[in-house]
């Protein structure tokens, strides 16, 4: 009697449990979909924003009267503009993910390439091509700048990257202070550097400089062009194929290392990829400053340590942050006012009560 009793207890638990654990799973079931509803209705509200303001800069204008100019043919005006959205495209992504690599492998949520001196290497890269060339000569030298400049920003951030991995590796592993502390070494040596290097050029020699350093998005020869869509689209694949292990060293170092991972070799990688990426983002840009930071954070607060999501979600936040930057500039303050200002100047004050307001309220929630 007692076996039996002890049996049908069994089965009446085997059945409930069932129920249970069906309850269970329909709440967390709830739970996820509404976490992934809230996320998927975030990217579309980006995604969308990135394609309204895209279109805005290329077919609305306001003259200084504050009235809308009326267009020539569309396909004219899509021509003319197309390559200043994919400028902005290219160097949003870079600068974002770039900063977003940064953060995650410092564990310091202000940091990004800026802070670091891989740009201020590229500066230095560049300083040193125009004292190599005599602009006064005529257009060969102008033409040869032209089709070197994109080669000496990639070769300079990747001397500037394994500059940074050799002074942060230790003997087992990777040290994430060591590479602030490089990085902001680094930046204070090549500012130094850059200034009394530029005191040696020449008028043109400054102009030229000036042009390339200032970030703006002016017309970019083709090989710049289909260069930086090159490397841009390489690394967005490969950071895809890579992500599983990224996100692993990226989580824990001693975790990576018992699974067998080389974890100084995929360090290497991500700062490699981290440098290439801003080699690309002054290619097409030139210098655009604390950016990264925001869009980084802002991503970090969303997505959390999901690496491609973060990684993704940052890039297209700065992409944003430069449309909306240049619509205010082309079409209200060049009109408005006598002020001259570039596209990353205006995208930072607009950024930065941006960057606070989501931080604070991501706060308050926590």
């Amino acid at each position: 009697m007692i076996e039996k009793e002890i049996f049908r207890f069994k089965l009446k638990d085997k059945l409930k449990n069932p129920i249970i654990d069906n309850g269970n799973l329909k709440k967390s079931f709830k739970k996820y979909s509404n976490f992934n509803k809230n996320h998927i209705i975030l990217w579309i509200f980006t995604i969308l924003a990135i394609a309204f303001f895209s279109l805005i800069i290329i077919f609305v204008n306001i003259d200084k009267n504050g009235h809308f100019v009326k267009l020539r043919d569309p396909k004219d005006t899509f021509i003319l503009s197309y390559e200043t959205i994919l400028q902005i495209w290219i160097s949003g992504m870079s600068i974002g993910i770039s900063a977003f690599f940064l953060q995650r492998m410092t564990n310091n949520r202000l940091v990004d390439t800026s802070t670091i001196g891989i740009g201020n290497i590229c500066l230095i890269g560049l300083i040193i091509l125009v004292l190599s060339l005599s602009f006064e000569s005529g257009f060969e030298a102008q033409n040869l700048f032209q089709k070197i400049v994109p080669f000496v920003f990639i070769i300079s951030s990747i001397i500037a990257g394994l500059c940074l991995y050799f002074f942060s590796k230790r003997r087992h592993g990777f040290n994430n202070r060591k590479l602030i502390i490089c990085g902001v070494f680094i930046n204070c040596i090549s500012i130094a550097l850059a200034i009394s290097l530029k005191s040696n050029l020449t008028k043109v020699g400054s102009e030229y400089l000036d042009s390339r350093i200032v970030g703006s998005f002016d017309t970019r020869s083709y090989l710049e062009e289909y260069l930086s869509y090159a490397i841009f689209l390489f690394i967005i694949l490969w950071c895809f194929i890579r992500s599983p292990k990224f996100k692993i060293v990226l989580t824990d170092n001693i975790i990576a290392e018992q699974l067998g991972l080389k974890v100084k070799l995929i360090n290497l990688e991500m700062i490699l990829i981290t440098s290439v990426l801003t080699g690309v983002s002054y290619i097409m840009s030139g210098n655009v400053l604390f950016l990264g930071v925001a869009s980084a954070n802002i991503a970090y607060s969303f997505h959390g340590k999901k690496v491609m999501r973060s990684m993704l979600f940052s890039g297209l936040i700065t992409t944003l942050f430069l449309l909306v930057g240049q619509f205010f500039l082309s079409n209200i303050i060049f009109n408005l006012t006598q002020l001259y200002f570039e596209t990353p100047m205006i995208t930072t004050l607009l950024v930065t009560p941006i960057f606070i307001a989501v931080i604070l309220l991501k706060k308050q929630k926590v």
